[in-house]
């Protein structure tokens, strides 16, 4: 095992920077692989918030995919489900209840700048969580590194909207029509 290790510590002396540098790039998330107690809530739940159930009765394999999934701000789990949540008990006060059965947790995490020698030039803020494009319908994915909470935003084409541009606009009036004077929609009732 030693010889591995004077190997490996002699790669990274011969071989470029780039190539014994954590694979993390830009603004970077880290934390604990497990909430701790203060951040574990039983028998509450945070109501109308999950974007993704995954089958498993491990807490740990839980809130790991939480952590690192860009848009989850918080897991729960009940029984044998994980449901990962885009918003918090913080953000959404009110939705936060109680309900037997279920146990919450809080991600905790904290920012940090890695390596910035790989970062597309000119770009202020890289995370990575556009990569994946997230964004549904022709949505713009924007990147934020000010918050380990608010990872990305979409910026929705005018015919959807949605935390992920998910939702087709469905208007109820003419009114709701002229008032929203969304692009490509007519003026002074014209329709050319």
């Amino acid at each position: 095992m030693m010889v591995v290790d004077v190997v490996f510590f002699f790669m990274c002396l011969f071989i470029p920077k780039i190539l014994c540098q954590s694979h993390c790039v830009g603004t970077c998330y880290s934390g604990r692989l497990f909430p701790e107690p203060q951040d574990i809530f039983h028998g509450k739940h945070l109501k109308g918030y999950s974007y993704n159930n995954i089958t498993t009765n491990d807490p740990v394999k839980c809130y790991s995919s939480c952590v690192q999934d860009c848009r989850c701000k918080a897991c729960q789990m009940k029984d044998a489900r994980c449901e990962l949540l885009d918003e918090d008990k913080t953000s959404k006060v009110n939705n936060f209840v109680d309900e037997p059965g279920y146990v919450y947790f809080d991600l905790k995490q904290t920012m940090y700048n890695a390596s910035s020698y790989l970062m597309p030039p000119g770009v202020q803020c890289y995370n990575g969580c556009c990569r994946s494009q997230p964004c549904l319908n022709g949505g713009t994915c924007i990147e934020h590194c000010d918050s380990p909470k608010e990872k990305f935003t979409c910026s929705c084409n005018y015919k959807f909207h949605g935390k992920v541009c998910e939702t087709k606009k469905i208007y109820s009036s003419c009114k709701d029509v002229a008032v929203r004077k969304e692009p490509g929609m007519p003026t002074k009732g014209n329709l050319k």
